[in-house]
């Protein structure tokens, strides 16, 4: 459903989450959709301000080879990669994970954490919006949902070497209450591990998770806000324990070896 002007405020784009079959050992991409001003036809300005706020895609839906050919040559000029929708996902048997519109940006940012722990590696944004890339209101303020977007491309982007080499991690033990769509993961990311937990419900989860020896005891250092992990240390495992509120989402990562062996 498209909605427009006024009604920006209070909802959130459509987030497309793609990932191929299998685990795919590539960096993650983050784009926003735009569709030009008239439709169509690409704008130089709304470009440049796609790429300011530090969205380094976009992905384009118009088939006409000259607007297109115009787009391409407009985006090279501020550094701005050219997705399709097929890049995107948005193909009929391809694996896709939509955040509808009208969702809080909170649960945009626990879903996108839970497709990138499934394997996603193209993140697109989508204001629906049938002109320009939704970015702005009519007052020329930041839509509602654009400072969560821009968060997470800022986390994927500065840990995207990282990103593109997870893998599944060991399993670990969890005792789990609240809603079943929440989640914690470990993973492998070649020479760290990635622990992801995020609740895309509108009720709290509570998780109880035990690691296995072979998993560092030690500091785990925060993705999203550079914080500590509090995990207990065990006789026989690594506990942690965490509550997430609504659309919370926490992302941990520890270095395999120390830093100097390396």
């Amino acid at each position: 459903m498209r909605r427009g002007g006024a009604g920006l405020a209070g909802w959130a784009a459509v987030v497309t989450l793609f990932a191929p079959a299998g685990w795919a050992q590539t960096e993650p991409r983050v784009a926003v959709w735009y569709r030009g001003t008239p439709a169509g036809v690409p704008v130089q300005n709304e470009l440049a301000l796609a790429r300011a706020l530090g969205f380094s895609a976009i992905v384009w839906p118009g088939e006409d080879p000259g607007p297109t050919r115009r787009l391409e040559a407009m985006a090279a000029v501020v550094g701005l990669d050219v997705m399709t929708p097929a890049d995107a996902g948005r193909e009929p048997g391809r694996w896709r994970n939509e955040v509808p519109a009208g969702a809080s940006p909170a649960l945009m940012v626990a879903r996108v954490w839970l497709a990138i722990a499934a394997g996603a590696r193209t993140v697109t944004f989508d204001s629906d919006e049938p002109t320009g890339a939704g970015l702005t209101d009519q007052s020329g303020a930041l839509a509602p949902w654009v400072a969560a977007a821009l968060a997470l491309n800022r986390q994927i982007s500065a840990n995207a070497e990282l990103l593109g080499h997870l893998g599944p991690g060991p399993p670990i033990e969890v005792d789990q209450a609240g809603d079943s769509s929440a989640r914690i993961v470990l993973l492998d990311g070649g020479r760290a591990w990635l622990l992801v937990a995020a609740n895309p419900s509108a009720a709290a989860a509570a998780f109880v998770a035990r690691f296995p020896k072979a998993v560092p005891y030690g500091p785990w250092v925060s993705l999203i806000d550079g914080t500590d992990m509090a995990m207990v240390d065990r006789a026989a495992d690594h506990e942690y324990r965490v509550t997430l509120p609504p659309g919370d989402a926490r992302v941990y990562v520890i270095d395999k070896r120390p830093a100097a062996s390396w």
